[in-house]
């Protein structure tokens, strides 16, 4: 993913579709974490081997000073409990309600009591 080599703060939103997340993706996409408004992740087949890096990715936006976007579509949606920890820091979740446990579903409709200004959508999967 070259684009992730851009300089810090140049990446406002990215969607990443059916991209195997490996180590280096993860830390080439984490410093981006800091600045960006949006991050969209896709995946159609499989779950984009999210799960080693979730704790990384909700870390880096735990420690965000201003709120993000995040949509999670598709099987990835299966690794969104990472996630719960740092819903002060999100403005607006989108997720697949095909995908989601009924534990998150429930967990996540106590969130919204909890963090009034967030937004959560639930979308029907695919996603267009």
């Amino acid at each position: 993913m070259q684009i992730l080599q851009l300089p810090r703060g140049k990446i406002k939103e990215l969607n990443i579709n059916d991209v195997r997340m490996g180590t280096l993706t993860t830390q080439a996409l984490l410093p981006h974490l800091d600045v960006m408004d949006k991050l969209r992740l896709v995946s159609s087949s499989n779950d984009m081997n999210l799960s080693p890096y979730m704790e990384d990715i909700s870390r880096k936006i735990l420690n965000r000073q201003n709120k993000i976007e995040i949509s999670i579509f598709g099987p990835a949606t299966k690794h969104i409990r990472p996630m719960f920890r740092c819903l002060d820091k999100i403005s607006k979740l989108s997720i697949s309600e095909v995908n989601l446990t009924s534990n998150d579903h429930r967990s996540l409709e106590e969130a919204k009591v909890q963090h009034p200004s967030l937004q959560v959508e639930y979308m029907k999967y695919p996603y267009r």
